[in-house]
């Protein structure tokens, strides 16, 4: 028996670039693809991440206990930051409470999807009751989600604008929290010795 090695356009059927979808099909399909793989390349990346971010953890203790060393510590790194980057983060109301900054710790990557909790704990102060606020980010497949602890002013203090943030139950592009963990924790040490190198000896007392 010989089989018939015709195609089948020789044959009476439809021909073979028939039988493909249109270009802008075939685009469509191709991009879900990559967008797919790089899905997966940013999950690993996170995997990964989170392995040396454990690894990381007693250093990080470490210099936070530095840091409580160093006398308006965060209140500097925070305001240099926003100044030479321009994010106009706070106004003037918020610069008097940020000084009570005593320490801020991150908790990043508490899942492959890139969850994250922000807590910021601060010294008796004459503006706000709360001493400890926290704010926790959910990220799901399609979503984010924020759950925030209660900031408390003092009686006649008027809220100001900065700590808002943590009262707010929606993420936006170019808050505070994401550009915390994305240009600041890693190194915050660098925002800072750039505010010593720009002040005179008396500023920086």
């Amino acid at each position: 028996m010989v089989l018939s090695l015709k195609r089948s356009s020789d044959q009476g059927g439809p021909p073979a670039k028939a039988l493909r979808a249109d270009p802008l099909s075939r685009l469509k399909d191709t991009q879900t693809r990559i967008c797919e793989l790089e899905e997966l390349c940013a999950r690993e990346q996170i995997a990964v991440q989170r392995r040396y971010d454990t690894a990381k953890l007693p250093q990080m203790a470490e210099r936070g206990e530095i840091i409580k060393e160093l006398p308006q510590f965060w209140y500097w790194t925070l305001k240099t930051y926003s100044d030479q980057s321009g994010s106009a983060l706070f106004t003037e109301e918020d610069l008097p409470v940020l000084k009570n900054i005593k320490a801020i710790s991150l908790h990043d990557n508490l899942d492959t999807m890139g969850s994250y909790e922000i807590t910021m704990e601060l010294q008796e102060n004459e503006y706000l009751e709360s001493t400890a606020i926290k704010r926790s980010v959910k990220v799901d497949s399609d979503s984010e989600r924020c759950t925030a602890s209660p900031v408390v002013w003092k009686k006649d203090v008027n809220p100001t604008p900065f700590f808002s943030f943590f009262g707010c139950q929606s993420v936006k592009d170019g808050d505070f929290g994401e550009l915390f963990r994305l240009e600041i924790w890693q190194d915050p040490v660098l925002w800072y010795l750039q505010r010593e190198a720009n002040q005179s000896p008396s500023q920086t007392s």
